[in-house]
């Protein structure tokens, strides 16, 4: 009987030394990794269900089970706001993507209402050089229009990229 009862307290403490180890460990690890976060909350798991499964739980065991139980909450709460963050980035990013389409559009509507405008002054210097045919010069479209008119655009366009990065 004795002998069994030893038998008994040397397995409980080698279960006590084996719970400190794994303690050492996770206190140790300072974890960025989600998988490796994920990785030692299983390890705390598995630890707490050991000591929950020991028969006489000692003061050192009560206090490695409340270190565990305290990792573990953190792990959680660690695991928890990376999830939230990630989804406020998804958010974050849809809003910009769709502030930029809509530049875009805006830009592409503005480029159509300049094309019209450099076809009526072609359509006009034609006219021009139709009304004045014993003229000597040489009526042509003015292709500068075009260049000024682009750089107009250059220049909304980069004005509204700013507009849209300072409100991020």
């Amino acid at each position: 009987m004795i002998k069994t009862l030893l038998e008994k307290r040397e397995l409980q403490n080698k279960e006590t030394n084996d719970l400190k180890a794994s303690l050492h460990m996770l206190e140790k690890c300072q974890v960025q990794n989600d998988e490796k976060r994920t990785e030692i909350f299983g390890i705390c798991k598995t630890v707490l269900k050991k000591i929950n499964d020991m028969t006489e739980i000692t003061d050192e065991i009560k206090v490695c089970k409340k270190s565990i139980m305290k990792m573990e909450n953190v792990l959680n709460s660690q695991l928890e706001r990376r999830e939230k963050k990630t989804t406020e980035n998804s958010y974050d990013i849809a809003e910009k993507v769709l502030m930029n389409e809509n530049c875009l559009m805006l830009n592409c509507e503005k480029l159509d209402r300049i094309n019209l405008e450099i076809k009526d002054l072609k359509n006009q210097l034609v006219n021009k050089k139709e009304e004045k045919p014993n003229d000597n010069k040489q009526y042509e479209p003015d292709i500068r229009i075009t260049e000024v008119n682009t750089d107009l655009i250059h220049k909304e366009n980069s004005k509204n990229v700013q507009e849209i990065n300072t409100r991020e």
